[in-house]
């Protein structure tokens, strides 16, 4: 099942008013991050009282949970920072996955389950990704890092594989060394 949530439809079902609200506190959201299958973020870093809040397509209907005590399925009743963290992913290309589970706290750490054994809600595994899904999920794990980081792990793993260094080379438009195969 395919998702999608953009602009437009967000503009359709939001209260006018929180929207107004939501865009200038959306260049504000920190730590915005896949979480659960969908996006969690903090709202208002620097205010007395920040809110964390997460929001997702749960059973196909964006859903979302915010520390300010909103609960809710369905954008039309998002609070404002629900709304901001909708914005700041979009914003931001994240990739939305269509079988999000409702967080039952916005407080623990972000945890993924080992690769191709991704959990449920009830606990069953579901079948492994698919490699465009697992490209996907990676690309919106990665854009959450800060770029040193990214590059520092990028450079870790091309050192010992050589297929990723002449990869990375290539992608950057230097000259690639030859890949020596052992007999």
């Amino acid at each position: 099942m395919a998702v999608l949530i953009d602009f437009d439809s967000l503009h359709g079902s939001v209260a006018p008013e929180i929207l107004d609200a939501a865009y200038p506190v959306a260049e504000d959201v920190d730590d915005l991050r896949p979480h659960s299958g969908g996006a969690l973020g903090t709202v208002g870093q620097d205010s007395p009282a920040p809110q964390r809040a997460w929001a997702g397509f749960v059973d196909g209907t964006l859903t979302g949970r915010c520390e300010c005590g909103t609960v809710t399925t369905g954008p039309e009743n998002f609070c404002v920072h629900l709304v901001a963290v909708v914005v700041a992913a979009l914003n931001e290309a994240f990739p939305w996955s269509p079988t999000a589970t409702l967080p039952d706290t916005l407080d623990g750490p972000v945890t993924a389950p080992p690769p191709g054994t991704a959990a449920t809600a009830g606990g069953a595994a579901r079948p492994p990704e698919s490699p465009e899904s697992t490209i996907r999920r990676l690309v919106g794990v990665a854009s959450t890092l800060p770029p040193a980081t990214l590059a520092l792990l990028l450079a870790q793993h091309a050192a010992v594989d050589p297929r990723l260094e002449s990869a990375l080379l290539t992608a950057a438009g230097l000259p690639t060394a030859h890949i020596v195969k052992s007999s």
